[in-house]
């Protein structure tokens, strides 16, 4: 059964990778792991998606002290829909599938990378994105509305 979204193109725009120096390996690693995202639909009205993940691993410097690496890296992919799918069945899929899409590709250029550095390789975790998206949107209705207040009448 072929999917109702498909990548049409992907690319690493950007990609950023620190070894630490000190880290001697004798203690276990803990990595934090930061991830975000956005998601644009094309303006002609199309079914086509741009989704863009973020990923960050050890950003604050505590953290990479007690690290082997420190790194972000920006996915982007570019998606779509076959004409005809029903706007909620977008609406459900363009952003745990598109997310859970780039997070692989993250995945295997995070840990290729790694493999050939000094410590090793490292395997991104699994990440929920359903809660990701989940918090996300609570995010959004807590922002206070900004509307304008009317002008008084002149009566």
């Amino acid at each position: 059964m072929p999917a109702l979204l498909e990548i049409d193109e992907y690319s690493i725009d950007g990609f950023n990778f620190q070894v630490n120096p000190s880290f001697n390996g004798e203690k276990e690693s803990h990595n934090e792991l930061d991830v975000d995202f956005n998601i644009g639909r094309a303006t002609t009205g199309e079914a086509r998606f741009e989704v863009r993940l973020f990923i960050s691993l050890n950003q604050k410097d505590e953290q990479f002290a007690q690290a082997p690496y420190r790194m972000n890296l920006n996915v982007a992919g570019y998606f779509h829909f076959p004409d005809g799918t029903e706007e909620d069945t977008i609406k459900k899929m363009i952003a745990p599938n598109g997310l859970s899409i780039l997070y692989g590709i993250a995945r295997g250029t995070v840990s290729h990378m790694t493999g050939c550095s000094r410590f090793g390789k490292v395997v991104l975790p699994s990440v929920n994105f359903i809660e990701l998206i989940k918090a996300r949107a609570g995010e959004e209705k807590a922002k206070p509305s900004r509307k304008r207040a009317k002008k008084p009448s002149k009566e």
